[in-house]
């Protein structure tokens, strides 16, 4: 089996395709290595293609590959580090930005979540809401019955929205902002991708700038809202509602909805919890080829 990693030249592609090479030859699967501004489409003998990030020509790698019915994995930064240590994790998702289509379809042990270190807290606790229901606004309900919540946008930058077709990542942001408003008295705190260099405050809005962590910003906030950002990952971790209006790896636990928050019990987020981990790995684990050796296993994911 033949599998080609559309690689930029970056030196922390270069390790990622070489422990793709080292661990993929464990199983019979030869890597190799082409630079994606080489890119012309899909080869006629790789049965599965890799790409590192929304960069171009990614979008094209994973639309004409599936097209073809061919397997693409697309690899980005992983989605929870383990803690005390700086080891990246690498998260690896097959044919789609994320690995929602059989993230939930089976149960995964607690081996490798329980092995990053976190403890997940017991859920926050609510006041009753006047209006009756779950929404975004329920947490922080005056006597009164007027609600005036804080919430948290993820914003895209505009490589994240040129790969999902979101037009101006900016007026994207502006418009959630703008629906958000809709609601007497809810803030709201706009933070966009930190290594976003195009980067403006919104109207309506208090701008949090690069340097201002996300786990900061949620110990204040009563809910986040992202397309597809990785903090909605730590929002969960700490028992934040969060809703998703993409593809975030939180959807299994997220609302979909502005409307509502959805709010997962303790065995669903430790299942989810569980899932997640299963889909990221670090350089070493993919060297020993423990990522291939999981894909392979899973029924039809890279046969």
């Amino acid at each position: 089996m033949k599998a080609v990693f559309y690689i930029a030249m970056k030196e922390r592609e270069h390790a990622i395709a070489e422990a793709f090479r080292l661990g993929g030859r464990l199983y019979g699967i030869d890597v190799v290595t082409v630079h994606r501004k080489q890119y012309d489409g899909p080869l006629s003998d790789a049965h599965i293609a890799v790409v590192v990030g929304v960069k171009p020509p990614a979008r094209r790698v994973l639309d004409e590959y599936r097209a073809l019915s061919r397997r693409v994995i697309y690899v980005d930064k992983g989605y929870m580090s383990r803690v005390g240590t700086f080891e990246p994790m690498y998260k690896v998702s097959v044919n789609d930005f994320q690995p929602l289509e059989y993230l939930m379809q089976e149960d995964r042990p607690g081996d490798r979540f329980g092995a990053l270190g976190y403890v997940i807290p017991e859920p926050r606790a609510h006041q009753p809401c006047p209006r009756g229901g779950t929404c975004l606004t329920s947490s922080v309900c005056a006597k009164l019955g007027r609600c005036s919540p804080t919430v948290l946008l993820l914003g895209p930058s505009q490589k994240y929205a040129n790969f999902h077709g979101l037009g101006d990542a900016t007026e994207w942001s502006k418009r959630v902002i703008q629906m958000l408003k809709q609601r007497a008295g809810v803030k709201v705190i706009y933070k966009p991708k930190h290594s976003w260099d195009g980067a403006v405050p919104i109207p309506g809005s208090r701008f949090s700038p690069p340097h201002e962590r996300i786990s900061e910003l949620l110990v204040g906030v009563n809910a986040v809202v992202t397309h597809g950002s990785n903090g909605s990952v730590k929002a969960a971790l700490s028992r934040v509602p969060v809703v998703t209006l993409g593809p975030a790896i939180t959807v299994p636990i997220a609302s979909s909805s502005l409307e509502t928050a959805f709010i997962p019990d303790t065995a669903r987020l430790r299942q989810w919890c569980n899932q997640v981990a299963y889909c990221q790995w670090s350089l070493r684990e993919i060297a020993l080829g423990l990522m291939w050796k999981d894909l392979l296993n899973r029924a039809n994911l890279i046969s």
